[in-house]
């Protein structure tokens, strides 16, 4: 083989393994992989350890002051946690139902037979956002902002949970 040839061949191999290395730098600390995707029209994000997953907040067609939150928080941590409070930027939160999150677990909000959270005295319309704060008791707090949606199509069937009657 020749001294060219080799060369060649050096420079060929050298530049096939050096491309990949380089390439991969090009995306930097902020690449879109990196990120946490919702897959749903909820927003993601995290605080401490758990996860708050497709949080949305669902507007009563018959009146539109309520609207009602729609979210996951899971907890992959070994420790049971628990969300203490829920605030917003519109109104008043009442939360009802239990809301501790077990040990490698999660608790919907405004699903059939979960906890509810409710935001009274709604001003904003719906395509609106408003900002949520959750704060759970051993991962911390964490603000984030939300979408109001209708209550309708997927999200028909999202209400507050049925208040106690005292009797």
């Amino acid at each position: 083989m020749s001294r060219t040839r080799r060369r060649f061949l050096m420079v060929a191999v050298g530049t096939l393994c050096i491309t990949p290395v380089l390439s991969a730098c090009g995306a930097g600390q902020d690449a879109a992989t990196l990120r946490p995707m919702a897959p749903g029209d909820g927003i993601v994000t995290t605080v401490g350890t758990s996860r708050i997953v497709n949080a949305l907040v669902v507007v009563d067609p018959n009146d539109p002051s309520i609207g009602v939150i729609s979210m996951t928080v899971a907890n992959p941590g070994a420790v049971a946690d628990e969300v203490v409070s829920i605030t917003s930027s519109q109104g008043t939160v009442t939360q009802t139902g239990p809301s501790a999150v077990p040990p490698d677990g999660a608790v919907s909000f405004g699903s059939p037979g979960g906890p509810s959270a409710v935001i009274n005295g709604l001003t904003a319309r719906v395509g609106s956002d408003v900002t949520l704060t959750v704060r759970l008791l051993n991962a911390g707090e964490v603000t984030f902002t939300v979408v109001l949606y209708p209550a309708t199509g997927p999200y028909a069937t999202v209400t507050p949970a049925p208040s106690v009657s005292a009797g």
